[in-house]
């Protein structure tokens, strides 16, 4: 069998050639400037329908590509209304005698692997086989746990923000200047599973506008960053979370949303068809729906291990 090779034009050989002569003519200041927009790329929020999240695989970090072992599927999301962010996700895994169980995985340990659409946790099979099982009947015990994890977290962080203005070496957190919690303080835990938060009504100035449809989520920071909503006439709209609140009426248990917003806006809502994409991991849409809305744009905390950080 006769092997051929194709030759490369010279013209063509010169033109591959030429972005190595310049880089290493210019030296290593070009080369940071292209590791520099790769990493402010991989650093860049990051959004994704919590529809995309609901049965995504979870796998192990102590192993790579398909050698990474599988520790299950996310079945649902508990959410910190108040601070607007994933608190922990409920992952299904294979139980010891064959069955299934639930467990409980903080958020923060979590990290998104964009190109094959699944987490990556740093735990291996035994050890979330040793982890507690999530006890869906005891879920008010478990929001009632996080939230005074949360109320602690919050009087560290103020001490430390009193330490640092008397002139101590504690270095305050800097809090998001993110948008209000969808929660208020009359909501009884504060936390909800994502679930929970599917075909609400939303309202604006008392008139029906839709149905919510679920949550848009920075993964990358766990923030919830727009709310979904099924509109009357078949369309979605994305609104930014600080743009709602949660509000139910006295001695009614179901809870619903407000949307403030002006009654001469609703008729020029941006919307999008039923099944288009939201097209928000584009900067400029994004900025557009923060507009319309008077939202002050969140600023999300981006990384491989964010920390949960509850808001004002």
């Amino acid at each position: 069998m006769t092997r051929t090779h194709r030759l490369i034009p010279v013209p063509l050989l010169l033109f591959l050639a030429a972005p190595v002569a310049v880089a290493q003519e210019l030296g290593g200041e070009t080369l940071r400037a292209v590791e520099g927009t790769r990493q402010s790329r991989e650093k860049a929020p990051l959004f994704v329908e919590s529809s995309a999240l609901i049965g995504a695989t979870v796998v192990s970090s102590q192993g790579e590509g398909a050698a990474a072992p599988v520790l299950g599927s996310i079945t649902d999301l508990v959410l910190n209304l108040r601070a607007n962010r994933v608190s922990h996700v409920l992952v299904k895994s294979r139980g010891a005698e064959g069955g299934e169980r639930l467990a409980a995985i903080e958020f923060n340990k979590l990290h998104y692997q964009r190109k094959l659409q699944r987490f990556a946790v740093p735990m291996t099979p035994e050890q979330l086989a040793a982890e507690s099982a999530f006890d869906v009947d005891r879920l008010d015990d478990f929001y009632r746990d996080a939230a005074r994890m949360w109320a602690m977290r919050k009087k560290v962080r103020e001490a430390g923000h009193t330490e640092g203005k008397a002139g101590g070496d504690a270095k305050p957190d800097v809090e998001p200047a993110a948008s209000k919690g969808l929660a208020t303080e009359a909501h009884p835990t504060g936390f909800a599973r994502s679930s929970e938060l599917v075909k609400l009504a939303v309202v604006s100035q008392e008139k029906p506008l839709g149905a919510t449809a679920g949550c848009v989520f920075e993964v990358r920071g766990g923030s919830i960053a727009f709310v979904t909503v099924g509109m009357r006439d078949k369309t979605r709209a994305f609104v930014p979370a600080g743009a709602l609140e949660l509000a139910a009426k006295e001695n009614e248990k179901r809870w619903h949303l407000v949307l403030d917003i002006d009654p001469a806006q609703v008729g020029s809502m941006p919307k999008v068809a039923k099944d288009a994409k939201s097209g928000l991991n584009d900067a400029a849409t994004r900025a557009s729906l923060y507009a319309f809305y008077g939202v002050e744009p969140p600023r999300f905390e981006v990384g491989n291990e964010p920390k949960r950080r509850e808001e004002k």
